[in-house]
């Protein structure tokens, strides 16, 4: 029986999902099935296949761990999320597994489960080859057992095999791809031949196999099994039967939970439902009864598991054996159930290392390695071979000492292997090995029931010599065994023998039972002479022998001897073995104190005269206790006799009953004296007979007790005898069947040396170590001259037919220095052989003699000097070569490269030589087509031409290569190599490119594209200029130019050919044809010369296009254009008398409310009226401003004045203008300006325009009490204008078109915020106008709004000198009354600004038209005349040269007061000799700053005198 490796935890740290506790509590009671799947090379187009073809509904979790790059972030998740419907997660430390998820490895790490969760650790620094398959798989193993699946997927190395052996130890299902799907076939291949793969399939056919199987009741639930019914029984026995008749091993004593997992795991592979259907297959098919039996056996172990328990045996178990082992005793360690073998090689590294390191003399060591299954474990454990993932399971100090690498498995060295005996052995059946010094018996016994246990420890026991050791498994125990064997070492499950009194044999049969299927026999053991006589003492003795009982050092009772009931019994309570506490009473004090002194002296302690009370009487004992001791045993056992004095041999008397009735004293007496002198004869008889029976007695007794000591020892003597002789069978069995085993293989290896030194016509000589010929093969007698005489011929008598400097000399040479020598060499005759001697190694690596090989190599001497030839020949071809040319070997690596291909990609010989063609340069030539095209060429000899590679290359850039290849053939054979010719054609291409470009370009030119020659004769001719004349080509060709175009010559063609032989070109020349259908075509010509490769010009190229529909449609554009001018004109007159007319009403209504303004008598709600009109006043005035502006913006007719304008004032000038609307609606306006003044270049008017517009505009979409900020700060070189507020806001739609025209942010019919949309448009013009730019945020509807302006700053180098400071008083003198006179045709707007005047201390007079102005100017001289512009008769203009005319002496203003607002209206008022002009309605305070100009006008006036004097 075999094992499983017993496997370390693995620990760290958790997840949180949905509820975790309820997730775990459902993972501990049902845990699903988990699919583990490795892949490494080659891994993930299978993955690919395999998700692709798995439903999503299996049921299992699938975990993945791919062999991934430490170093780089894994795209492996992203990859296989698109080929499954599964969600795919990457493992984290503590995440739970779940059902119907696929779990990646994340990189540069380990990943293991425990408890249903995983555990992720990094992966280290670790020694050998990380194997993380396997190290996820033994995990998976141990933590879901029969619901692990293991699957094995392409890849190289042989990652992965231990995890499957273990799964499948587990009881799950192990699958691995097929070589043929297999991209890199190393790991599933190593899986698959360690026995334990049970499907081996394509990844598609897996993906349906995988799904079938988790339906499979067996693994898609974890209930309660169902009690068996009747009919499972005898199935289930019957299988049992099957296994027994075929062989010869009863598993009916095995664990049944085990047996029958196994038994169901095979149904589930072959998908039956029931033990019936199972049993009727076994009746048809051997082969999966064979695989049943292996699968029951569990062959699976590996080296040096659990460490601390091998370290315990080395520092505790070996030191005790060999303590007081006499010089030349073998060492026997018998390993039952080896597996395979890894746990006995284990132990002998162990030995051997203790051994050396105690440096003992060298020691015989045997060791007995048993199982059962012998034609998979034992015969791979005989091998020795394992595979390269031992590496993580024995140390590199061990492995390179005890093993050798074999490509990518190891060997064990044959000194080890000749150490261990492997031979096949049912230890619940078979005689044990005798005579043992150490039992290794590791995970066997749990797999066997408590039943055969109780047989197998005795037997154990048996098996070991007295100070023997037991090590068991970490989860076995010796159970009540305790008698047999002590604990030495508890936590690793190591046990010493202990001393019996008896060594009781187990009966085993020396032949095996055969028990017919469905039927159970108990066998019989047979019964031997030695058996009777056995039987004869224990009834002599129980006869004779006194009674007593046997017991150990701590009293307990090992055996009774006789009837010991009258002086032991069972005390009350706990049932108890112990000797004082089942010694009757009276016997306790005088039984522990003879113990005592017998322990302490170790001497035989007799005690008389013992009285002990039993039910009946009172009865006196002698009592006996005597040390017993076996030899080389440690322990001591006693043995205690229960003995009757010698003088009386029954009870003592008891009470004498009631007297009879008293009789006649005489009578009576005499009676009496008579009857005692006759009971005195009697007793005095008595006495004598008495003494000498009891002398006969004695002596018999004496005799008795000698026969039978001798009997005692002649039947221990043969039971010995017989044990012994048993044993030794045994073992001579084991010996002769290994021996045999040997004998075969060295048959077979004779057969297969003889045959092979037979076949190879090489002579060869093999010399011993003394130089004397050992052996020689066929052709060596021919060439050598030898013959069978000559073995043993010393080395100096043989004659070679080469030159050799001293035969003798160089064999002992190569013996010595362990080095191969070789040589060429040439006969008489010329002919060259390759003479070789190499050192003759044994199979434990030592030197004993040396091996001759002479080898014909004329034919290779001779192709080499051809091929030589030809490689010259061949390289002087590509040397001379222009293209560049390679030699590739089978790798495609260079082996020759020309210089055409150095000089061409401008590298150096060793840049290429030796190196991979697609690792060349920057791997421009890595082209998996280009990959696939070599290969053919290499296996299928399929050479390819033109095979085209654009790339960038370092030395010369960009390139197109065509290549050639094919395999160079020497002497009419193929070789590995191919040749590459490469040739550059990108001028070529290029040019080709071009020409192909240039020809579709005229073919699908909609212009009639016409080549001439010098006498204008069409040469050529393209299909536009078939659709503009109407001809096909073949028509047109050869036919003169003039014929289609007579009307070319009076266009400008006529001296086209003289031009053209100058190599002039003729960029434009328009012309009229008619073509062949009658219709008119206007034609634009562009001629230029057709020149050759020299540069001479050889023909005329006329490009045609027919420009009618393009003439129709210039017509067409200028009638258009001038409509829409005239249209823009007629709208921008429209504007103007609009705003002219607008403006004329609004002039009194300002002039009434100006003139209520400066009333004083007013009550509040006259007050409120008042502000409520001006209010309104401003906004009409605003509205009629912007709607000219849009009609400056739309024909660019915005002009600023720019200036240096300090932007603090101005934002504060602003702030005050809105402050009355903030006012009236509530709401807080919060001016923060930046404390150092900030200066640009611009038009204060316009940039007070921004900044009023943007404020004006926040109060008017903002809620009565909300917030308005306006902020003035500097960025860097700019300033920023941010105006705020929380408001209605912008939503995100609206947000990107709220600077467009007419927009606005408040659609709804129900608004109440009036606004033309107009004014966010003239501030994004008059923003970008100063160089600036303007920008609008808003987190949404009724999140309020914020403009950003962002204004280049003037530095200080380009702001302007400081100007003087005006003088003060001068400008602000307006105290002085003034005599005015008022000029228009609206009587309202006159009479009202007159008023208006007149309140303000001035002297007014009116004039209605303009004849009337020019006189009352003339009559009155007034200081300031307001003046009309569209006055009835004489207009303002008119008006204005006549009083300019009459009065020359300047002391006076000339203001036009007209609605007419444009730039052109402000220039005709220039023109005409107004000194301002002022727009209605217009406020008293612009009149009041010109009359405190024309103060300051005559202040100047009246001071230069002062000056001049």
């Amino acid at each position: 029986m075999s094992r499983k490796t017993s496997r370390p935890s693995v620990v760290s740290p958790p997840r949180s999902a949905v509820p975790a506790d309820q997730r775990e509590d459902r993972a501990r009671e049902n845990p699903g099935p988990v699919v583990g799947i490795g892949a490494s090379a080659g891994g993930l187009e299978a993955l690919s296949k395999l998700l692709r073809q798995l439903p999503a509904d299996t049921g299992m979790a699938f975990v993945i761990v791919q062999h991934l790059d430490p170093q780089h972030k894994s795209r492996l998740r992203d990859l296989l999320a698109e080929v499954t419907q599964m969600p795919v997660l990457e493992a984290f430390d503590g995440l739970p597994v779940e059902p119907d998820q696929i779990y990646v490895i994340a990189p540069n790490t380990t990943l293991a489960m425990a408890g249903g969760k995983f555990r992720v650790s990094p992966r280290g620094e670790a020694r050998g080859v990380h194997l993380p398959v396997d190290h996820f798989l033994k995990s998976l193993a141990e933590d879901r057992q029969a619901r692990a699946i293991g699957v094995i997927l392409s890849g190289t190395g042989t990652d992965g095999t231990l995890g499957v052996e273990e799964i499948k130890a587990a009881g799950g299902i192990t699958f691995a791809q097929d070589e043929q799907s297999a991209a890199h076939a190393g790991m599933p291949l190593n899986a698959i031949r360690s026995g334990c793969i049970d499907m081996v399939l394509a990844p598609a056919d897996m993906a349906r196999e995988l799904a079938r199987i988790g339906r499979h009741p067996y693994v898609a639930s974890a209930r309660a099994a169902e009690p068996e019914t009747v009919a499972e029984d005898r199935d289930y026995r019957e299988i049992l039967g099957r296994l027994q008749v075929a062989f010869k091993v009863d598993f009916g004593n095995y664990r049944d939970t085990t047996v029958r997992r196994r038994i169901t795991r095979r149904m589930v592979l072959h998908s039956l439902g029931s033990l019936a259907e199972y049993v009727a297959r076994l009746k048809d098919d051997r082969t999966e009864l064979e695989a049943l039996y292996h699968d029951i056996l569990i062959n699976v172990t590996s080296f040096f598991r659990d460490p601390d328990a091998f370290d315990a045996i080395r520092q505790r178990v070996l030191p005790a054996i060999m303590k007081n082992r006499e010089p030349g005793t073998p060492l026997r360690i018998w390993v039952p159930g080896c597996s395979t073998g890894q746990e006995a090689y284990s132990l002998a590294i162990v030995v051997t290392e203790f051994l050396e390191e105690t440096h003992r003399a060298p020691l015989p060591v045997q060791i007995f390695a048993t199982d059962l299954s012998d034609t998979m474990s034992l015969q791979q454990a005989r091998q020795g071979l394992y595979p390269g993932s031992i590496e993580v399971e024995v140390p590199a100090g061990r492995l390179n000492r005890f093993f050798s690498r074999e490509d990518s498995h190891y060997r064990v060295s044959p000194s080890l292997r000749d150490m261990i005996v492997f031979a096949r052995q049912n230890v619940a059946a078979d005689p044990p090995y005798s005579r043992v010094d150490l039992i290794s018996c590791r995970n066997l016994l749990i797999y066997l029931a408590p039943s055969l246990q109780k047989r197998v420890i005795p037997t154990f026991h048996y098996a070991l010599n007295p100070g023997g050791f037991l090590v068991l498994g970490a989860s076995e125990t010796i159970g009540s065994f305790d008698v047999l064997f002590a604990a030495v070492d508890p936590p690793n499950r190591i046990y010493a023998k202990r001393a019996t009194a008896t060594r009781s044999y187990p009966y085993f049969l020396t032949e095996r039972t055969v028990v017919a299927p469905g039927r159970s026999v108990a066998p019989t053991p047979a019964m031997s002479v030695a058996d009777w006589q056995r039987e004869a003492d224990r009834v002599a003795l129980a006869r004779y022998a006194p009674p007593g009982v046997l017991v150990n050092e701590n009293l307990d009772i090992l055996q009774f001897r006789g009837q010991t009931g009258p002086f032991l019994a069972p005390a009350p309570g706990e049932p108890s073995h112990n000797l004082l506490k089942m010694a009757r009473e009276g016997l306790f004090v005088g039984l522990r104190a003879a113990l005592a002194e017998s322990q302490q002296q170790g001497v035989p302690v007799h005690r008389q005269g013992i009285r002990v009370r039993t039910e009946a009487a009172e009865r006196e004992i002698d009592l006996h206790v005597m040390p017993v001791k076996l030899p080389n045993a440690v322990e001591r056992c006693y043995l205690i006799s229960f003995a009757e004095p010698v003088h009386r041999t029954g009870p003592m008397p008891a009470a004498p009953a009631s007297a009879a009735p008293a009789k006649p004293p005489g009578d009576e007496l005499a009676s009496l004296r008579l009857e005692l002198a006759s009971t005195r004869e009697y007793l005095q008889s008595v006495i004598e007979q008495q003494d000498a029976a009891n002398e006969e007695l004695k002596a018999s007794n004496e005799e008795i007790l000698s026969s039978n000591e001798e009997l005692q020892s002649t039947n221990e003597e043969l039971e010995s005898a017989k044990e012994e002789l048993q044993s030794l069978n045994e073992e001579l069995t084991t010996v002769n069947e290994q021996l045999q085993v040997r004998n075969a293989e060295l048959v077979r290896l004779n057969d297969d040396m003889t045959n092979l030194l037979g076949s190879v016509n090489v002579p060869i000589v093999v010399f011993g170590s003394d130089l004397c010929v050992r052996r020689f093969t066929p052709p060596a007698t021919k060439l050598l001259h030898l013959h069978a005489s000559d073995v043993g011929r010393p080395a100096s008598q043989i004659r070679l037919p080469v030159p050799t400097a001293g035969l003798e000399a160089l064999l002992g040479e190569v013996i010595e220095t362990v080095q191969m020598r070789e040589h060429e060499v040439q006969d008489g005759a010329g002919h060259w052989y390759a003479f070789r001697v190499l050192p003759y190694r044994t199979a434990d690596n030592r030197i004993d003699g040396a091996v001759l090989a002479l080898e014909d190599i004329h034919a290779a001497k001779l192709a080499q000097s051809a091929l030589r030839d030809a490689r010259d020949y061949a390289q002087a071809i590509i040397e001379t070569a222009r293209d560049p040319l390679l030699v590739l070997d089978s790798e495609l690596r260079v082996q020759l490269a020309s210089r055409a291909f150095h000089r061409t990609f401008g590298q150096m010989p060793t840049d290429a030589q030796g190196h991979r063609l697609f690792e060349l340069g920057n791997g421009q030539w890595n082209v998996p087509e280009l990959h696939a095209l070599l290969a053919q060429v290499l296996t299928e000899s399929k050479p390819f031409e033109d095979y085209e590679v654009k790339a960038t290359f370092d030395a010369i850039g960009r390139r197109t290569m065509l290549l050639n290849a094919r395999r160079i053939v020497r002497n009419g054979e193929e070789t590995g190599l191919i040749l590459l010719a490469l040739e550059d054609v990108t001028e070529r291409t290029r040019v080709g490119e071009v020409q192909a470009r240039l020809a579709e370009i005229v073919e699908c030119s909609d212009d009639g594209i016409i080549s001439t020659t010098l006498d204008d004769v069409i040469t050529t001719w393209n299909a536009g200029a078939e659709r503009i004349f109407g001809l096909r080509a073949d028509e047109a060709i050869s036919t003169p130019l003039a014929r289609l175009m007579p009307s070319a010559q009076d266009n400008g063609e006529a001296d086209v050919q003289a031009r053209m032989r100058r190599g002039e070109r003729i960029a434009h020349v328009e012309t009229a044809i008619t073509n062949r259908e009658g219709r008119r075509v206007h034609l634009s010509v562009a001629i230029s010369p057709l020149r050759n490769a020299n540069g001479g010009v050889i023909g005329i190229s006329r490009v045609v296009r027919d420009i009618s529909e393009s003439r129709r449609m210039q017509d067409e554009l200028k009638a258009f254009a001038a409509g829409l001018a005239e249209t823009d004109r007629r709208k921008n007159e429209f504007l103007a008398i609009l705003a002219h007319e607008l403006r004329n009403p609004l002039a009194p209504i300002r002039n009434a409310l100006q003139i209520l303004q400066q009333s004083g008598t007013r009550t509040p709600a006259d007050r409120s009226a008042v502000d409520i009109m001006q209010r309104q006043m401003a906004q009409m005035v605003r509205l009629v401003d912007e709607l000219l502006d849009v009609s400056r913006v739309s024909r660019g007719k915005i002009e600023l004045r720019r200036g240096e304008v300090e932007l603090n004032s101005l934002a504060h000038h602003a702030a005050e203008a809105a402050r009355s609307e903030c006012d009236a609606m509530r709401q807080e306006l919060v001016v923060s300006v930046s404390p150092e003044p900030i200066y640009v270049d611009g038009d204060p008017v316009r940039l007070l325009q921004v900044i009023g517009n943007l404020l004006s505009n926040a109060s008017k979409f903002t809620e009565g009490g909300g917030r308005i900020e306006l902020r003035l700060e500097r960025e860097g070189d700019d300033a920023l204008v941010r105006v705020r507020d929380n408001g209605i806001g912008i939503s995100q739609v609206q947000l990107p078109l709220i600077f467009d025209m007419f927009a606005q942010a408040d659609n709804s019919l129900e608004r109440t915020r009036s606004g033309l949309g107009i004014g966010l448009t003239l501030v994004k013009t008059l923003v970008e106008m100063h160089g600036g730019a303007v920008a609008a945020h808003s987190a949404g509807a009724g999140q309020g709004s914020e403009f950003v302006v962002r204004l280049p700053v003037l530095t200080e180098a380009q702001r302007s000198q400081p100007q003087r400071p005006k003088r003060p008083g001068h400008a602000e003198s307006t105290a002085q009354g003034r005599r005015i006179l008022v000029v228009d045709d609206n009587h309202d707007s006159a009479d009202s600004l007159a008023t208006l005047l007149r309140m303000l201390g001035h002297d007014v007079h009116i004039a209605y038209d303009g004849s009337r102005a020019v006189e009352d100017a003339a009559a009155l001289l007034p200081d300031l005349i307001l003046l009309d512009i569209g006055l009835p008769g004489l207009n303002g203009y008119e008006a204005a040269r006549r009083i300019r005319a009459q009065r020359a002496d300047g002391r006076y203003l000339l203001v036009a007061l007209t609605g007419w607002s444009q730039a052109e209206d402000r220039r005709h008022s220039r023109e005409a000799g107004f000194d301002a002009h002022l727009v209605k309605p217009v406020a008293i305070d612009d009149i009041g700053g010109l009359l405190a100009r024309l103060s300051v006008d005559d202040a100047a006036a009246s001071e230069e005198p002062d000056q001049d004097n």
